[in-house]
């Protein structure tokens, strides 16, 4: 059961936004990501997970000079083993997970973040038009999600994606029905990011 935010007293705006960026050969992309993140005025760690990479990923992540990154290598060949990893080793009170071919291009954060008081997981999309939050459920309506979504740890201290999927295969849309299932409240939003073309 998720707790009523409301009730309990629970202001999102003082915490701290962590990212989890997954990454498998994203030598091209992964630096103009975690980049974008670091401009982001609510960042406070982004945690990558270099997951089987045979290119330079660990050289370009290497080159990354804050003190705000961390990057762990694995050999997983899963997103979803990444990620849950990523979770696992995450110590903000807000998880945004992110692919390492985006970039932020607008900081919405401040925004996304109180809107965990309604939703405890948003699944962030790139499309403009999704600057209103709408609840996510089953029916016509629903969308599969991409591999991006921001949550509460405090609200879904558990959350992980199911292992069973191989590499990058329908982990984040069993996730969405999974919390569905459970009578978690979904809200889509726009994320303010853009793949790498």
């Amino acid at each position: 059961m998720v707790a009523n935010d409301q009730a309990n007293g629970w202001d999102a705006t003082p915490g701290r936004l962590e990212f989890v960026v997954t990454a498998h050969n994203a030598e091209a992309t992964v630096e103009a990501c975690v980049r974008s993140l670091l401009v982001l005025g609510r960042t406070w760690r982004v945690t990558v997970v270099d997951d089987a990479s045979s290119d330079c990923t660990g050289v370009v992540l290497a080159g990354i000079d804050d003190p705000r990154v961390r990057v762990f290598t694995v050999g997983y060949r899963s997103r979803a083993r990444a990620s849950n990893l990523g979770f696992r080793r995450a110590e903000g009170d807000f998880v945004c997970s992110v692919d390492s071919d985006v970039c932020y291009v607008e900081d919405r954060f401040d925004e996304l973040v109180g809107l965990l008081s309604r939703f405890p997981m948003l699944m962030l999309t790139e499309d403009p038009a999704d600057v209103e939050p709408r609840p996510v459920g089953f029916g016509a309506g629903f969308r599969s999600p991409r591999n991006s979504f921001l949550f509460s740890r405090r609200l879904l201290p558990g959350l992980a994606f199911a292992e069973v999927y191989p590499k990058t295969a329908g982990e984040d849309t069993d996730l969405a029905i999974r919390l569905l299932k459970a009578g978690v409240a979904l809200g889509a939003v726009y994320g303010g990011y853009e793949h790498a073309r």
